[in-house]
C-alpha cells in the first residue's frame, strides 16, 4: 500500500496528457468536466542488479482510484483576422481532486496564443492523511532511520509550476478524416514541497517515500493517430520525470542516485462513447531504480546503493471523461 498514491500521481499526469489532445475548437465560455480515473496493478518484485527488466510476480498488488472535477471559463484574445490567431484565447481552470487518502485544488492559467503552442502557469494545494496502514503523510527520522507521521493541516504540500506544450496534427496541412497523425511534446518545471519542514528534510507524500523539497520536472513526448470512428485514437506516450537537481538528497544523493530519471512507455486507444462522454486505457511499462542490495518496499531504498534502471509492467488505466 506505500505506492498507492504514487501511482495516482502519475495516472492523473498521463490522463492529463492524453487529454490534451481534446478539440482545440472551444466553443463555450464555461465548460466543466468530471473526471474519474481507476487502475489495476500487476505485482512486480524489487530484483538486485544491473539494467534489466523485472517480471510479473502476482496477479495482483493494487487498484487505485480517484476523482476530479474541472471548471474552466474561456476569455478569446484579439490578436487580428490573421488565420494563426483566430483561436487565440486565455483560459482560466480550476480543479478539485479526490483519492482516498488526499485532497488537492488547483488554479491554472493557460495561454493559446496559436493552434500548436499553449503555455501554462499555477499553483495548487493538497492536503494528506494517514488512514489504517496506507502511509500518506511521513518524515524521514535521519537518526533512527524511520519514517514519523505528519500533521495533515500543519504539513500542506504547495506547488507551482509552468509548462509550456507544442502540438501538431497532419490533419491541419493536408485535410481528410484518416490523415490526422498528431503529435505532443510538452515541459513541466514546478516545485513541491511540504510546508514546516526543513529544507533538507525526506519525507512521504501521497504514499510515496524518498521525497523532498525542490523543483523537479516532467515532460511527454506524444505519437498518435486519430480515426473517424468510435475508437478515435490510438498513440505511444513517452514520459520523463525527476528531480532538475539531484543535490537534494545532499548525503544520499551518491548511494540513492538523487538525479535518477523515470522514463515510461505507455500505449493508449480513445473511444468516444458518447459525444460527452470519452475513456481512455492505457497500458503501461516503466521503470525505477535498481541496487545492489535485495529489498521488499520503496521506504528501505536511501539506505541501499544504485547499480542501475530496472523495467517492469506497471499497471492497466482507465479514465471517463464526462462533459457537460
Amino acid at each position: 500500500m506505500k505506492k498507492l498514491l504514487q501511482k495516482f500521481i502519475f495516472l492523473f499526469l498521463i490522463t492529463t496528457s492524453v487529454n490534451l489532445f481534446a478539440e482545440n475548437e472551444l466553443s463555450k465560455e464555461w465548460q466543466f468536466n468530471l473526471v474519474t480515473d481507476a487502475a489495476y496493478y500487476p505485482k512486480s518484485d524489487f530484483v538486485p542488479g544491473d539494467a534489466h527488466f523485472a517480471p510479473i510476480t502476482g496477479i495482483y498488488d493494487l487498484f487505485v482510484f480517484r476523482i476530479t472535477g474541472n471548471a474552466a471559463y474561456l476569455l478569446p484574445i484579439n490578436f487580428g483576422d490573421h488565420w494563426l490567431f483566430k483561436t487565440s484565447n486565455l483560459l482560466f481552470q480550476t480543479s478539485a481532486e479526490l483519492t482516498p487518502v488526499t485532497f488537492r485544488a488547483q488554479q491554472s492559467f493557460i495561454f493559446l496564443p496559436v493552434p500548436f503552442f499553449e503555455l501554462q502557469t499555477g499553483f495548487s494545494a493538497g492536503l494528506g492523511w494517514n488512514f489504517g496502514n496506507i502511509q500518506s503523510l511521513y518524515e524521514y527520522n535521519k537518526n533512527t532511520n524511520q519514517y514519523e507521521k505528519l500533521s495533515t493541516f500543519r504539513n500542506v504540500c504547495l506547488e507551482y509550476f509552468i509548462k509550456a506544450a507544442l502540438m501538431f496534427d497532419l490533419g491541419a496541412v493536408l485535410p481528410g478524416d484518416w490523415k490526422h497523425v498528431i503529435m505532443l511534446i510538452d515541459y513541466k518545471a514546478f516545485y513541491r514541497g511540504l510546508t514546516n519542514l526543513a529544507d533538507d528534510s525526506i519525507y512521504i507524500w501521497q504514499c510515496s517515500p524518498g521525497l523532498t523539497n525542490g523543483w523537479q520536472f516532467d515532460s511527454n513526448i506524444i505519437l498518435g493517430y486519430q480515426l473517424p470512428l468510435k475508437l478515435y485514437r490510438v498513440g505511444l506516450i513517452t514520459n520523463f520525470r525527476g528531480y532538475l537537481n539531484s543535490s537534494v538528497y545532499e548525503q544520499y544523493n551518491s548511494n540513492f542516485n538523487g538525479g535518477f530519471t523515470t522514463i515510461t512507455f505507455s500505449p493508449f486507444l480513445q473511444i468516444n462513447l458518447t459525444r460527452k462522454n470519452t475513456l481512455s486505457i492505457i497500458l503501461e511499462i516503466s521503470s525505477r531504480r535498481s541496487f545492489k542490495e535485495p529489498h521488499n518496499l520503496e521506504s528501505e531504498e536511501l539506505s541501499l546503493t544504485y547499480t542501475g534502471r530496472e523495467w517492469f509492467f506497471n499497471r492497466i488505466g482507465l479514465s471517463w471523461e464526462k462533459r457537460f
